[in-house]
């Protein structure tokens, strides 16, 4: 049955006036699925939203969530365009019904589609949250394995830094060793060159001073076969120390007893370090006009050990303390040392409380001596003499 465009007018404006009768119509022309459809496509929509706020930070699925989301708009706007579409037709004339009906079942077809791919999604979401989840477990074992080696490395640093430091002060010693083993031997040179200006009487001490420089160079041998072990079991730290402590024990027993027979020797006829540097200081004491309030003697006190040292006056009655350092080579180190040590206000007010008056003469005795050894006295101001006379004149030192 057709409607004629009278009955048509009539019926819009009738539907316009009775807006339940409008309701109705739509009601029975869209039928409950399509008209629960804009619904439907909210929750839709904040289900998305859901997904994207909660799957944010997984970089990989944004843009295709936002694919999604503008799929579901576009689908949402070709919706209301068709609802457009349809009222216009419906304000124009009559549309079957079963086109309307086709219309739905499409819409249908389509949102079932879409609620497959969105648990298709949800499933997708559910594994990338598994393997998020085993990504964090490896993550947090790996942390948990570097922290280990960060420790495991600090230890070894401070292992290192340890085993460095022993090395260093067992170089210093064996620089000390080497530098009194070459002190040692010029000093017997000299002795050698001494004794055999002598009778025949001194002809069996002369045989046993050479004796003694075979000795002192087999000495020399074992230290250096010491220091080729030390080269070569630089990782074995733990045998190294005890082998150089056993190393240090016995050199030092040897240099003490190749000290106490050249003392021996050197005190039958007068040739000590000491004693010559007594005859030298007397000479020097002579040459300036000082007269000795206490005769030159050795000085041990808090672990510190001065060759000589001696209370003298002058010729207008003014007393002073003149202290020797005796070396049989002199370098630079020393000079510096004995410059440092006679600097310390402590030193001299030891030495005052001591009974030894201020001012201070601060001398080395040296037997010989390098030109920069000289130059070094000279820029610190501390004196140096010989058996022939001074050198370099000291700068007195208050306490």
């Amino acid at each position: 049955m057709a409607f004629t465009l009278t009955e048509l007018e009539e019926m819009m404006r009738l539907l316009q006036e009775n807006p339940s009768k409008r309701e109705a119509l739509r009601y029975i022309l869209l039928g409950e699925e399509l008209l629960r459809l804009p619904e439907q496509l909210a929750q839709l929509t904040t289900v998305v939203a859901e997904l994207v706020e909660s799957f944010r930070r997984l970089e990989y699925q944004t843009a295709e969530h936002t694919r999604i989301l503008q799929s579901v708009l576009e689908v949402q706007q070709e919706h209301s365009q068709k609802l457009d579409q349809h009222s216009r037709i419906l304000e124009q004339h009559s549309q079957e019904l079963r086109e309307i009906r086709e219309v739905q079942q499409e819409h249908s077809q389509k949102l079932d589609q879409h609620s497959q791919k969105l648990d298709q999604h949800s499933q997708i979401l559910e594994q990338h949250t598994q393997i998020l989840e085993q990504h964090t477990q490896e993550l947090r074992e790996i942390r948990e394995v570097q922290q280990e080696h960060s420790q495991k490395l600090d230890q070894h640093s401070q292992i290192l830094e340890q085993h460095t430091q022993i090395l260093e002060q067992h170089t210093q010693i064996l620089e000390q060793h080497t530098q009194e083993l070459r002190e040692i031997r010029e000093v017997q040179q000299e002795h050698t060159q001494k004794l055999d200006q002598h009778s025949q009487i001194l002809e069996q001490h002369t045989q046993k001073l050479d004796q003694h420089t075979q000795i002192l160079e087999q000495h020399t041998q074992k230290h250096d076969q010491h220091t080729q072990k030390l080269d070569q079991h630089t990782e074995e730290l733990r045998e190294i120390r005890q082998e150089l402590q056993e190393f240090r024990q016995q050199h030092s027993r040897e240099i003490a007893e190749i000290r106490q027979y050249i003392e021996q020797v050197a005190n039958a006829y007068g040739l000590t370090l000491e004693g010559e540097a007594e005859e030298a200081l007397a000479y020097l004491a002579q040459q300036k006009g000082w007269r000795f309030v206490r005769e030159p003697h050795n000085l041990r006190y808090n672990g510190y050990e001065i060759d000589l040292i001696a209370v003298c006056e002058d010729e207008q009655g003014q007393q002073f303390t003149v202290l020797v350092e005796v070396k049989a080579r002199l370098v630079s180190r020393v000079v510096r040392e004995w410059a440092n040590r006679s600097r310390s206000a402590n030193f001299r007010k030891r030495l005052q409380a001591l009974g030894y008056p201020s001012p201070y003469y601060m001398y080395i005795m040296a037997f010989r001596f390098d030109p920069r050894a000289e130059e070094t006295a000279r820029k610190h101001k501390v004196g140096l003499f010989t058996g022939r006379g001074e050198r370099v004149e000291p700068e007195p030192l208050s306490a």
